[in-house]
């Protein structure tokens, strides 16, 4: 009730980790066009469709790196990216995704 003081036990009470996979609380839209932006640097054929390619794959492998088989989602996606860029012949696929990754 609005101005009254709420008691929290401590005991019961936990932290809370929030995870935004769906974009409600970050948009997602910034880091797609920043990935198109550096493969075209980069001269990767059709930046923008893999750069959406790169998301779609990096979020549908999430759910599978949860509990022991936890992975942070940056090597997820940097796996996802080399995955693809070795399906387009580039030569230092996993070095080139990993600083495209990162910069991203």
């Amino acid at each position: 009730m609005a101005g009254e003081a709420v008691e929290v036990d401590s005991v019961t009470t936990r932290p809370f980790v929030f995870f935004d996979l769906g974009g409600t609380l970050v948009d997602l839209r910034g880091i797609v066009t920043s990935m198109a932006s550096r493969l075209q640097a980069i001269h990767v054929r059709g930046p923008i469709p893999l750069a959406l390619l790169w998301a779609t794959k990096t979020s549908a492998s999430l759910p599978a790196a949860t509990g022991p088989k936890f992975r942070s989602e940056r090597d997820i996606a940097t796996d996802v990216l080399a995955e693809l860029l070795e399906e387009r012949n580039r030569e230092k696929a996993l070095e080139e995704a990993t600083r495209l990754v990162r910069e991203a």
